[in-house]
Order: C-alpha cells, then sequence, then structure tokens
C-alpha cells in the first residue's frame, strides 16, 4: 500500500509553464542583454526547487527574483563602461502596452501612456524623458508637440 500526501495539490505543469513563458517573454522584449546572464542561474534554479515542492508562493517569487535579476543586470550592462563614450540610441515608437517599467538607462518610473513614447532603440525597453532630454532631446521635443 502506498502512503497518501494529503493536503497537496498535484503540480500544475502548464501553469507553471505559462508563468515561466511570460517571465521569459517580458525579459527578451524589455531586457534581451540579460538573456545568457549567470546572474539569472540562482533564480532558475530556486524556481526548479520550488516546483519540485509543488510550492506556487515560492515558484512565482523566484520568478519575480528571475525578472528583477535580468533587469538589474541589463540596467547595469547599459549603464557601463561601454556607454559611457557613446550615448544610447533612442527612437519613437507606439507604444501599446501601459506599464510602469522603469527607464532604460536610469532605472527610475517611466509611467508612459498609451500612442507614442521613447524607446531605446532596436528594443521595447522605455526610457524617461529626463533620460530622453540628455541624450535626445530632439526627439522629446517631438514628443512634446503632439501632446500638445
Amino acid at each position: 500500500m502506498t502512503a497518501r500526501r494529503t493536503g497537496v495539490e498535484p503540480w500544475d505543469t502548464e501553469w507553471a509553464a505559462q508563468k515561466a513563458s511570460e517571465a521569459l517573454h517580458y525579459l527578451t522584449r524589455n531586457y534581451p542583454e540579460c538573456a545568457a546572464s549567470e546572474v539569472l542561474r540562482e533564480h532558475e534554479e530556486a524556481a526548479h526547487e520550488a516546483a519540485m515542492r509543488g510550492d506556487r508562493d515560492a515558484y512565482l517569487e523566484a520568478l519575480r527574483g528571475y525578472c528583477r535579476a535580468g533587469r538589474d543586470e541589463t540596467l547595469r550592462i547599459r549603464r557601463g563602461d561601454d556607454m559611457k563614450d557613446e550615448a544610447p540610441h533612442l527612437a519613437i515608437k507606439l507604444n501599446n502596452c501601459a506599464s510602469n517599467d522603469p527607464c532604460a538607462i536610469c532605472g527610475d518610473r517611466t509611467d508612459p501612456d498609451l500612442g507614442p513614447e521613447l524607446f531605446l532603440d532596436g528594443t521595447w525597453a522605455l526610457v524617461c524623458y529626463r533620460c530622453g532630454d540628455e541624450h535626445a532631446p530632439e526627439l522629446v521635443k517631438l514628443l512634446m508637440l503632439g501632446l500638445q
């Protein structure tokens, strides 16, 4: 006779895969520079361990840590020595997702609206107007004209 565990729900692999996919999509869309970073490893392992225990709360916390670590690593890379001699390239793109993602350059809150917004060129990483004014004032002026 096998012992039956009581009070423990079976692990929902579809739910776990969906949550992991959302976290990975968030990082690749907003912070592609961190894709192969070793700083993500401990959070991947924490998520795996939580899944093995069937602990949903710990699993979600590990995925949140994964996203935060990826964001922080990317911001470190973007503000690193390779950026000192060259200003970041910015672009105006139509934003179709109102979020409170941090500025890709300084890390401050962006509070974007739907419609035209400032991004790092080639990414969907938002840039605040203060950093935009420092690195591409002409683009910020164009955005301001559109708000009038």
